[in-house]
């Protein structure tokens, strides 16, 4: 009787010992969950400031992107221009070119 008292002691006690470390589990298990759920609102919050500036910033990238687009066609345009003019010049250098052999040969049968 005596030793299933003891026992029964023993026992007693390591459930008080096991609902003592239960208790201060939930409890940290509480505080992390509250860390949590502010960690959480902390972020929402944070990205929430954010979406406006990077709404911003998208509408000034899709700005410079139209305004780089329109460069390049001027460019394309420009080069085009540039390739016309040469061959014109090269037209104009052969024009010169006939009429000096032309003077020459004017010039020779005189």
């Amino acid at each position: 009787m005596e030793k299933m008292t003891d026992e029964y002691s023993k026992m007693k006690l390591i459930v008080q010992q096991s609902d003592i470390l239960m208790d201060e589990l939930r409890k940290e298990k509480d505080r992390y969950k509250f860390q949590v759920q502010d960690l959480s609102d902390q972020l929402k919050a944070k990205n929430e400031e954010d979406d406006p500036l990077m709404a911003a910033v998208n509408a000034k990238v899709e700005e410079w992107k139209k305004i780089l687009a329109s460069k390049d066609d001027e460019l394309l345009e420009y080069q085009q221009m540039l390739l016309t003019m040469e061959e014109k010049m090269k037209m104009v250098q052969l024009d010169v070119d006939r009429n000096s052999i032309l003077s020459l040969q004017q010039v020779q049968f005189m």
